[in-house]
């Protein structure tokens, strides 16, 4: 179920032992790759008596649920209902708009990031720190332009914008976008294009310093676009 192979394939959280009413346990999770604020799970392990509980999130299905599992205590259920909020909030502050009908049974998703049936206005005015280029993406509707990789750095949340590739070259064009202030900054191929079509873009931090990039997975991957993060 999880890891490269398993549908749980996005990344994980690790192992963090927590304390809950003087009992340890061990929490960990795991998403599905490129909608984890969609599809995730959240597991508490007792080493001592070996019981697993925790919950499952499925965001993408309509309505949207919530499912729990194992045999719950009070002080056990408090900690995870409190994390269940934390996760859907950070997400909700991350993508713009997310409201959430209920605690324990659905949530619904207005900016998705494969937004198939809706339409996502963004704001007006957005432009690119390092290029001259026009920003074309107006709004995100699933097919022209889509968001992916949701991620945070120093209080700052970002999301990969991804247009529809051209016909001369497949490779989908990308910047990312800082939800916070609204800055874009375009992701420079330069000459490396491989126009496979096959690309997808990353965050890291390499020798300390914030970048952003893409990698193309046509064959074994390749980094075809890494710039420092300038917004």
């Amino acid at each position: 179920m999880f890891g490269k192979g398993g549908y749980m394939d996005g990344p994980g959280g690790g192992i963090t032992p927590v304390n809950i009413n003087g009992t340890v346990w061990l929490q960990g999770d795991g998403c599905k790759a490129n909608t984890c604020g969609w599809d995730f799970i959240v597991t508490l392990y007792n080493p001592k008596t070996h019981e697993v509980v925790g919950y499952r999130y499925f965001g993408l299905d309509d309505p949207a649920s919530l499912v729990w599992f194992g045999e719950i205590g009070v002080h056990e259920f408090a900690y995870l209902v409190k994390n269940y909020v934390a996760t859907v909030n950070y997400f909700k502050e991350s993508i713009m708009k997310t409201f959430i009908k209920t605690l324990l049974v659905a949530v619904t998703v207005l900016f998705s990031v494969f937004a198939t049936a809706k339409q996502i206005k963004l704001p007006s005015g957005i432009k690119y720190v390092n290029s001259t280029d026009e920003f074309y993406c107006t709004e995100i509707d699933g097919l022209y332009c889509q968001t992916k990789n949701l991620f945070k750095y120093k209080g700052n949340r970002y999301v990969f914008v991804v247009e529809q590739g051209g016909s001369w070259c497949y490779d989908n064009p990308m910047s990312v976008l800082n939800l916070e202030t609204w800055k874009a900054q375009k992701i420079e191929y330069k000459d490396n294009q491989l126009c496979s079509g096959e690309n997808k873009p990353f965050f890291e931090i390499k020798n300390g310093v914030p970048t952003v990039g893409v990698i193309d997975t046509s064959g074994k991957p390749v980094v075809v676009a890494q710039d420092k993060l300038k917004i």
